[in-house]
């Protein structure tokens, strides 16, 4: 072989380097494009994230909102009295009274999260129209943002 096509062989080894070396960087690139954009759908998801969060946590702080009668007076969003077979009462209620180990007790909006097993005698629950006496045996009382969940019978 004769120097002149030595020469256009290494030139075309060279053209042929530079080439792929472009190829590499354009693949370079569109790695970095593609991850950049990656990157951008992981933060849009964190943020959508964080506002799903927020308005949950409005909603729940929605759903604590007392609920009221006409007059305004605040009521128990729902009292259910129920035992296997049978439901007493289910609607909202102004007050439960009942009475536990401790004593008789009353229910009212507003009330703490509370869990109590009810001792034998009368579960009063006062509702728009009249006022509801059952007498029970036994009984669990479960109060939780203002509903009232009394189990008769168990």
């Amino acid at each position: 072989m004769s120097k002149s096509e030595d020469k256009a062989i290494i030139i075309q080894d060279d053209d042929v380097k530079f080439k792929a070396i472009e190829k590499m960087k354009q693949a370079l690139k569109k790695v970095a494009t593609e991850e950049a954009e990656v990157i951008e759908e992981e933060k849009e998801i964190r943020q959508s994230s964080v506002e799903t969060k927020k308005k949950e946590s409005n909603n729940k702080i929605k759903k604590k909102e007392t609920l009221r009668d006409d007059e305004g007076a605040p009521m128990l969003s729902r009292v259910k009295v129920y035992s296997p077979f049978q439901v007493y009462y289910n609607n909202p209620a102004y007050s439960v009274t009942a009475v536990n180990g401790t004593g008789r007790f009353d229910i009212l909006p507003g009330h703490k999260n509370f869990l109590t097993l009810l001792l034998p005698g009368e579960v009063i629950v006062r509702g728009k129209r009249d006022e509801e006496k059952l007498k029970i045996d036994r009984g669990i009382m479960h109060v939780h943002e203002d509903e009232v969940t009394v189990f008769l019978d168990v």
